[in-house]
């Protein structure tokens, strides 16, 4: 088995000091001790916290499962569905205590003219149209679904956060996503 290197080790450690702590209380001495790396090797790989930031933000929207809003093949209400439980598996496995990481740096970067707010505001832009495609096939107004959607998911996400209660993303399952959609 292949070592990891220690970009990948500052990768991760970063990631998870992000989602745990916040971006703005994650400092960089952090990431490299979680990474089991001196903090001045940090600077070797990456040429700053915003720099990593960007890259984690990137990492995170690739991997929240907009691939099942973009198959032809699935049909609209089963992509929102299996898509938003995808969501939700990954929010549970920590008992919501993390949270979504972009929701997450939204409300501490929002609006900060950073590259970290740049590159939030872009995935989340590019969550918003891979929920649209399904909703073209459902509605004339998909854009404006799309965002209530997204925006009821953040608030649910955020409250189970809160709270460490799952009745918030219960709730979007049972009323927002039906209503949503027309079908409940």
């Amino acid at each position: 088995m292949a070592q990891r290197s220690l970009r990948d080790a500052l990768l991760g450690a970063a990631a998870a000091e992000f989602h745990e702590k916040g971006y703005s209380a994650t400092g960089v001495a952090a990431i490299a001790g979680r990474a089991g790396a001196p903090k001045g090797s940090f600077y070797n790989h990456f040429p700053s916290k915003d720099a990593l930031g960007v890259l984690i933000v990137e990492q995170y929207a690739r991997s929240r499962g907009t691939e099942i809003l973009l198959d032809p093949e699935t049909a609209p209400l089963d992509a929102l569905t299996r898509h938003f439980e995808f969501l939700r598996d990954d929010l549970a496995r920590d008992d919501y205590a993390r949270g979504c990481l972009l929701g997450n740096f939204a409300a501490e970067v929002a609006r900060s003219g950073s590259q970290v707010d740049t590159a939030v505001r872009d995935s989340l832009t590019g969550w918003l149209d891979a929920l649209a495609v399904p909703l073209r096939r459902l509605s004339d107004r998909p854009e404006e679904l799309a965002r209530a959607l997204g925006s009821a998911w953040e608030g649910a996400a955020l409250l189970a956060k809160a709270t460490g209660d799952a009745r918030p993303i219960d709730d979007f399952f049972a009323v927002t996503l039906p209503r949503t959609l027309g079908v409940g």
